[in-house]
């Protein structure tokens, strides 16, 4: 069985490390990124990522228009977003932007393997 790839981005070390262990943990293969460019950087060198997971909230530019700019570009339209935040929003707001699911933190291991395993079916 091939692993499945995902792209974890989050400014906050805690739970972008947090959301790293339960993934790895669940059988995926994880990588992390904290900024946007970092995130950009990752998708050109490595753009064959089965699921994208981000949070709302990242300096410089936020998680509405990192998703929008992944979403927009062919290479990458493909691959789902799971939407993290502590913000609330609702599931319309995420969508309207282009994620395919919204996490609301805080979450539990299973809330988060459970929309991962969804998504990635």
């Amino acid at each position: 069985m091939i692993q499945k790839k995902i792209l974890v981005i989050d400014d906050e070390r805690d739970i972008r490390d947090n959301i790293q262990r339960i993934l790895t943990a669940a059988g995926y293969f994880v990588q992390t990124a904290d900024t946007l460019r970092n995130a950009i950087k990752i998708l050109v060198e490595q753009p064959s990522f089965d699921l994208i997971t981000c949070d709302v909230m990242i300096p410089a530019a936020g998680g509405f228009e990192l998703i929008e700019e992944i979403k927009s570009d062919k290479k990458y339209a493909h691959i789902p977003v799971l939407m993290i935040t502590g913000m609330d929003i609702d599931v319309l707001q995420a969508t309207q932007h282009a994620a395919d699911a919204v996490l609301t933190k805080p979450f539990t291991a299973a809330e988060l393997q459970n929309k991962v395993k969804s998504l990635l079916s």
